[in-house]
């Protein structure tokens, strides 16, 4: 196969050390060729003149100029080609972010080879496939992901197998049971008082009463509301937003709540799983009046 035969790769890396690494990378483990620029500038003239068919771009998060979340939401807007953002700082809030524009794996330098080599040819796989595969079965997933669900009981046990194999290579399997405990709080949340609209004052009552389980199987078997997960699980934090098509709720006096209260909190049957969450996640971060929580956790290594 001589090199014109060979499938066409964009990497736009401004560091020329760090250039030469992944160049190095991709024509090692597969039949590629690199295109090298320095700038989304220089990437965009090319991209735009149709020389290539790219199989797929890697970008620098950090350039001079344009930036490659800039070059994320072009590409979005107008080819759509499978792009990997590589980085040396993780930020897994921003990772969320770049899955608006298509991002699905967000890499950390230093990289290893032969990983980095399976991540691109699983985004090009991936782009082939073009969602005939649920996502939670998708064998090519990058570590950007979003799973919707139906809300049912049922399928937050499906939630929880997906978001646990999400984060398994960023945590320890001791720290992702404890991880998938604090999270799983969220998520019923989500559920019972975004998608069935249970208030904390009548869940207690029919808990009180022991109606409550009863109660959740009249109201799922009305309920057409979704909920929407999506996980960044990066080397060192770990992010996860969780939305639901409820009403919100006042979630500002869970966060707020002093430490008698807390106390006070801790000891009654409902109401728990916020307050449990501040003395775990670094950061709880609610939008759209309570439908919507962001949560963020740093982990070590694995």
């Amino acid at each position: 196969m001589n090199g014109n035969d060979k499938r066409p790769i964009l990497l736009v890396e401004d560091d020329e050390d760090a250039r030469k690494v992944i160049s190095k990378i991709i024509t090692d483990y597969g039949d590629y060729s690199v295109v090298e620029v320095s700038s989304v500038e220089e990437a965009l003239v090319i991209y735009d003149s149709d020389k290539y068919q790219f199989d797929a771009l890697i970008v620098d998060l950090v350039l001079p100029g344009k930036s490659g979340g800039d070059f994320a939401k072009y590409n979005f807007e107008h080819k759509q080609i499978p792009i990997i953002i590589v980085t040396a700082f993780a930020d897994a809030k921003l990772a969320l972010q770049l899955y608006e524009y298509g991002v699905e794996d967000y890499v950390l330098k230093p990289m290893d080879p032969w990983q980095f080599s399976g991540i691109l040819k699983n985004a090009i796989d991936r782009k082939t496939l073009n969602g005939e595969v649920e996502i939670d079965k998708n064998p090519y997933t990058g570590n950007i992901a979003n799973l919707q669900i139906v809300s049912r009981m049922s399928e937050l046990g499906r939630a929880n197998h997906w978001i646990a194999s999400m984060v398994k290579d960023s945590m320890s399997k001791k720290e992702r049971a404890k991880f998938m405990n604090f999270l799983g709080e969220f998520l019923l949340n989500a559920h019972e008082h975004g998608s069935l609209n249970f208030t904390e004052e009548l869940k207690s009552k029919l808990l009180e009463d022991n109606n409550f389980d009863m109660e959740v199987g009249l109201r799922e078997s009305s309920c057409t509301k979704k909920v929407n997960i999506r996980v960044a699980a990066l080397r060192g934090e770990v992010a996860v937003h969780i939305s639901d098509e409820g009403n919100g709720f006042e979630y500002d006096k869970y966060l707020k709540m002093n430490d008698d209260e807390i106390v006070e909190r801790v000891g009654m049957l409902n109401g728990r799983g916020i307050i449990l969450g501040r003395a775990y996640f670094e950061q709880i971060q609610y939008e759209k009046n309570g439908s919507a929580v962001m949560l963020l956790k740093n982990v070590e290594p694995v």
